[in-house]
């Protein structure tokens, strides 16, 4: 009899970590749009004047707090890129990728004044933020069904 009961309640707490896991799923234009402002920030920084980039600054801010208020209206809740243990090792190795890629992009251009460099580099941003904001909610959930699996008391 406390068997049934303790595997209902499994199932219960397993349903409930689904339903989390689904409500955590970032809209699909989520990780698109703060690729795209990464990406124009990117080329802004590449061939902008010190005085564009800071100018750009603000606007793509604003942005960007929008599209984070837009993710917390569509999920209900915020999920911190930076402090999610194994999980955040995603946001950063993306933030590294864009950074690299913008400062080899900016030094190709000053020293050889190439301009593909900066238009591959936004590319890559773009298409690297899809792929490691969805190995990042991969992670999540991982770990949330690692979670439910050992219970409360961790065992």
């Amino acid at each position: 009899m406390e068997s049934q009961s303790n595997d209902a309640m499994l199932a219960a707490a397993e349903r409930g970590r689904a339903a989390a896991t689904r409500a955590l799923r970032a809209p699909w234009w989520y990780a698109s749009g703060i690729g795209v402002l990464t990406a124009a920030f990117s080329l802004t920084f590449v061939f902008g004047t010190p005085f564009v980039r800071s100018l750009a600054v603000l606007p793509l801010l604003g942005i960007g707090a929008l599209l984070q208020a837009a993710y917390r209206r569509s999920t209900g809740m915020w999920v911190s890129g930076t402090r999610n243990g194994v999980a955040s090792i995603w946001m950063f190795a993306w933030v590294a990728l864009a950074i690299g890629s913008m400062l080899l992009a900016e030094h190709l251009w000053t020293t050889q004044a190439l301009v593909w460099p900066a238009i591959a580099a936004a590319a890559l941003i773009i298409c690297t933020s899809n792929l490691c904001w969805r190995l990042f909610e991969r992670t999540l959930a991982r770990r949330s069904r690692q979670a439910t699996r050992q219970g409360p008391d961790g065992a």
